[in-house]
């Protein structure tokens, strides 16, 4: 079995790891594609038939091997890690905006549900909560600035007003995650996996920028 994902984030973890997930037209729906015995790296996007990057259209092979897939986190896909096909035809600016508008949630909540809370300045999604960990919004008014140690973060409103602060941006390409202020852009959003951070009782969903 294959599966043909649209590439609509790619973000930076510790270290070399990546993490990457696409939208499949065909179910309308977000996946992830994960490697159930390894950790994707920034070397799986160069394959011997083309480069991956924001908007490839990626065929994929789906691994037999089962993962879990309880919310948040619902759209975890194994593959096998072999790349059947990669079809860059996506590259106009204007239709990867009018795609991004077609996929596109109306507000912060369709994604993540209304359990978001905020942690040390930093809005979260409380464990056992949330509907599902990827999405995109069009986003009436968006800043991107640096904060005091030089990481990237977003202020973003939804179509609704609804607004979160000092979101942490993750976008592998540096392109998408250009300081500035923006209006009526389409943002792609996430959840981390679980993460307590030091100091802390418990872990929570962070709430992410993916570019």
């Amino acid at each position: 079995m294959n599966i043909n994902l649209r590439i609509t984030g790619i973000t930076s973890m510790k270290d070399s790891r990546i993490c990457m997930s696409g939208y499949n037209m065909e179910t309308q729906m977000y996946y992830r594609p994960i490697l159930p015995d390894q950790h994707l790296t920034n070397t799986f996007l160069h394959q011997p038939n083309g480069d991956i990057s924001l908007f490839s259209l990626v065929t994929f092979e789906k691994s037999n091997i089962d993962v879990d897939e309880n919310p948040p986190h619902i759209e975890d896909f194994p593959i096998t890690g072999k790349v059947i096909d990669i079809n860059n035809n996506l590259i106009n600016y204007d239709e990867q905006k009018t795609f991004l508008r077609k996929i596109a949630d109306k507000t912060i909540a369709d994604v993540f549900g209304h359990y978001i809370d905020v942690v040390d300045n930093h809005p979260v999604v409380l464990l056992d909560c949330g509907k599902r960990s990827l999405g995109t919004i069009v986003s009436p008014d968006c800043k991107v600035y640096l904060d005091q140690n030089g990481n990237t973060r977003v202020d973003v409103k939804d179509q609704t007003g609804y607004q979160l602060r000092n979101v942490k941006c993750v976008a592998f390409d540096k392109e998408y995650s250009k300081v500035g202020n923006y209006n009526n852009i389409p943002i792609r959003i996430s959840l981390s996996r679980a993460w307590q951070k030091p100091g802390h009782s418990e872990a929570y969903y962070w709430i992410q920028v993916s570019g």
